[in-house]
Parts: structure tokens; sequence; C-alpha cells
């Protein structure tokens, strides 16, 4: 879990973060032409790299129901299902029957890894199929949009 980042500063770093990566493409873009070899591969490796950096970040944030909204419903359902109680039916039943079956081998922190990799892969595969060698752009563009901050820490 990354803990040693306050909370007060998490989004933040997340958005300047963004901030960087945008500036410092535009900048990669007009010192090497788009369909270089070497642009390719930059693009390429530089993308995976931030898959993992993203999905670490988001994925190993600290439980806070003030930075992250239903983070501690989340981890209160998680912690239940952990110990015996049945699956809450009223709403959200597959997501419920998912938590119920992550916490008989995984730990909290583990969930959110999980469940957060299974909200960015989906726009790692559709930036890949759609964009092809591109697809770091696509990516890119996710990564910086309004919602994915909000969705993939409350969601």
């Amino acid at each position: 879990m990354i803990d040693f980042i306050p909370l007060k500063i998490y989004y933040d770093i997340y958005i300047y973060f963004c901030c960087f990566l945008v500036v410092a493409n535009l900048l990669h873009a007009y010192t090497v032409p788009l369909n270089d070899p070497k642009n390719l591969k930059f693009l390429r490796t530089s993308g995976l790299f931030l898959l993992v950096l993203v999905t670490f970040y988001l994925g190993l944030r600290p439980l806070s129901s003030s930075a992250f909204g239903d983070m501690v419903h989340y981890s209160r359902y998680f912690n239940n299902y952990a110990q015996g109680f049945s699956i809450n039916t009223e709403k959200g039943f597959l997501f419920h029957f998912y938590m119920k079956t992550l916490s008989y081998g995984v730990s909290l922190h583990s969930f959110f890894l999980i469940t957060y990799t299974l909200y960015i892969l989906p726009m790692y595969f559709i930036s890949k199929k759609y964009f092809k060698a591109y697809w770091f752009y696509g990516f890119l563009m996710f990564l910086v949009s309004f919602s994915f901050y909000s969705y993939g820490t409350n969601g």
C-alpha cells in the first residue's frame, strides 16, 4: 500500500504527472518523426511502464473515504465477507459475489489492486486495438480524461 504520500496531495501528484506526460510527449513529437521506429519503440516501452505505474499508484492507494469515495464501504463489505458473512443481494449482486469470492484468497489491498487492474486493462486493450502502433496516445487520452481518476478511485 502506498501510504507515504499524504492524502491531501494524492490527486495533485496524479494531475501533475499527467500534465508532465502530455508536455513531454508534445516535445517528443516535435523531435522525433511519428512513424520513426525509435518513436514506436519509445511509445511501446513508455506505455507499458505507464500502465504498470498508474495501476500500482491508484490500485495500492491508502484507505480513505474522504479522498476516495466509497472505498471504506467496499473495505467493510470485503472484511465482512472474509469473516463469512453472506452476500448482500440488495443491489450489485455480481460485484458482491466478486468481492466475496476474492475475500477467500486475497488481502483487502490486493482486492483493490485487482479491481483497479480490471478497470484499467480494458482501456489498454481498446487503445491497442483501435490505435495499433500508436496505442500509447489513445491510452494517454484515457488517463488524462476528466472521469478517469474519479471513476477509478470511487467505482
